[in-house]
């Protein structure tokens, strides 16, 4: 691994574009130029996550022999430290100390990157014939690779957008049986299968989801909306669902909330879970970034801004490499993006919308106490489903 920084990106990209070739064309995996720019461009971007924060790393070792405070909006002690490393002799002082370590994480980045990548297509390949339910047809090719900005898991995985000839699919390398939990219950409680829950097909340490799309108008029923939301609500209190917030929920191309990412599904809270009514499972936290509070409503699947109101302005701190000897911070203003949902939702007052989503919770919740095969589906799931989070 290369150390110095104005070529690091440069030695990464090339070494990892040969070695995802080499691999894919050895395993005899149709590939394109698009396929190996899509993955070199992720691997690229989880290298800087790395850089940025050895440079970090680098920024507090010196702020920390100065009389500058710990203060992360300390511009002054930024630029003064930019400064420095504007000097090749200073900032081999400051930085390329701290790089063996760093040298060690990208090796690792690096070999999981090119495996995560490998281990998606081959299996897409593999998989084609039965995904004919996510809408791929039995001779699809893989047009492009889209890839998620969260913390990766199990070596280096993570989810992973695959867009087909036909179809947009999402490659997720754990056990499905948390979404397909979600929606068993949801159909046990009047819901279409997967109308509330992506629609999923577990392969068992992996499985494979239909990408959900926003409406096409970007205008939701709220009414009708809430009421889903009732219903889903009740079957992720039963299922004792966790991680329920804005990222692993979404609006779908029919105006309804659905999960798309469940794998915290099954916490059982049978028969306790029956038992609460919509006021409790609200105040007890297990929905914090969602319905915690009466006036976040809207925030459930993607709903985000009343349509006068301005999206928040975020700073970030990141790292350039101009190709020189140039390495410093680059702080960025941007605006927060606002989510593809912009409703009309001046028509129904916050209030009103939250005691739609009540009365259908606990509709759902009646119903589901006088289901005996709704408890007898949840005490199966509890005592056979083998389900882990990887």
């Amino acid at each position: 691994m290369h150390s110095e920084f104005p070529n690091y990106y440069h030695v990464l990209s090339k070494s990892f574009k040969k070695t995802l070739l080499n691999r894919l064309t050895s395993a005899d995996l149709p590939v394109t130029g698009t396929l190996i720019d899509d993955a070199n461009n992720w691997f690229l971007s989880r290298s800087a996550e790395f850089a940025q924060r050895a440079l970090i790393d680098a920024f507090h070792a010196w702020r920390e022999t100065t009389g500058y405070p710990d203060n992360a909006e300390s511009s002054t002690a930024y630029d003064d430290f930019n400064q420095l490393l504007l000097d090749p002799n200073q900032r081999t002082t400051l930085v390329n100390d701290r790089f063996p370590k760093l040298g060690q994480l990208q090796e690792r980045v690096f070999s999981y990157s090119v495996d995560a990548v490998v281990e998606a297509i081959e299996r897409f390949y593999e998989d084609r014939p039965h995904l004919a339910m996510l809408n791929v047809k039995a001779d699809d090719t893989i047009v492009s690779l889209g890839f998620h900005g969260e913390e990766t898991h199990n070596h280096g995985r993570t989810a992973i957008v695959v867009t087909t000839d036909s179809a947009v699919v999402v490659y997720k390398p754990r056990s499905g049986m948390g979404e397909i939990a979600i929606d068993m219950v949801c159909r046990h409680l009047g819901a279409a299968p997967f109308s509330l829950v992506a629609p999923t097909i577990d392969i068992g340490d992996y499985c494979w989801q239909l990408f959900i799309s926003p409406p096409a108008t970007g205008v939701v029923d709220v009414p009708a909306y809430m009421r889903a939301a009732g219903t889903l609500l009740a079957a992720c209190h039963i299922l004792g669902t966790t991680d329920l917030h804005v990222d692993n929920i979404c609006c779908s191309s029919a105006g309804l909330p659905t999960i798309i990412d469940g794998e915290t599904a099954l916490q059982f809270r049978l028969p306790a879970g029956l038992n609460l009514d919509a006021t409790d499972v609200l105040a007890s936290g297990m929905l914090p970034t969602v319905l915690s509070r009466s006036e976040f409503w809207r925030h459930f699947s993607g709903l985000n801004f009343f349509p006068h109101e301005k999206t928040a302005t975020c700073v970030k701190h990141a790292v350039t490499d101009s190709g020189t000897d140039a390495v410093a911070f680059l702080r960025v203003s941007y605006q927060h993006p606002r989510p593809p949902i912009v409703a009309d939702l001046q028509n129904i007052d916050p209030a009103q919308a939250m005691g739609i989503l009540i009365e259908s919770f606990e509709k759902a919740r009646v119903q589901a106490a006088l289901s005996p095969t709704l408890a007898a589906y949840v005490r199966d799931m509890e005592r056979v489903l083998r389900w882990r989070q990887v």
